[in-house]
């Protein structure tokens, strides 16, 4: 992990809470992962034989630059801002589809990165659902993210603003 991604705050919210039962948002000792990650679809990004991140399968995303295209897989720590795969020069705007059915991943809120940044949901439930999911910005090289668990951000990762 770069010094740039190391700097930034995860912050958890009300840490005494659980996850709902019906997510695969899952919280242990002040880390949330995910435990599986979902397109609008349905379908399972965790692909078996994809790499893993300290021992929990890694979310695989299809991306493309308009250029070029691929697979990357990310961590599924929340926080944690390991991948595996293509890379891109910072900022550039990419286009994140599921590798299994190529459907392009939901936006669902303006990232402050860019003007083109936009949050899209990684569902931790099978069935699209606007109170369950994880928001990752389409910009390469932004870390911002949050998890939404039953409606309430339940944790979300602010990068520390460059001096």
């Amino acid at each position: 992990m770069t010094d740039e991604e190391k700097q930034g705050a995860l912050v958890i919210r009300e840490p005494d809470r659980k996850p709902s039962a019906r997510t695969a948002l899952k919280k242990e000792e002040q880390q949330v992962y995910l435990a599986a990650a979902y397109c609008p679809r349905g379908d399972n990004l965790m692909i078996e034989g994809a790499p893993s991140f300290d021992g929990r399968p890694g979310i695989c995303l299809e991306v493309s630059d308009g250029k070029s295209e691929g697979i990357v897989t990310l961590s599924p720590l929340h926080g944690d801002h390991r991948k595996v795969g293509m890379e891109f020069p910072p900022g550039t705007v990419l286009t994140l589809r599921c590798p299994v059915c190529h459907v392009e991943l939901d936006p669902i809120a303006p990232c402050t990165c860019s003007p083109d940044g936009m949050f899209v949901a990684l569902y931790t439930v099978p069935k699209r659902s606007a109170q369950n999911f994880a928001g990752v910005c389409r910009v390469w090289g932004c870390l911002r993210s949050f998890t939404k668990d039953s409606g309430r951000i339940l944790s979300e990762f602010r990068p520390e603003p460059q001096k």
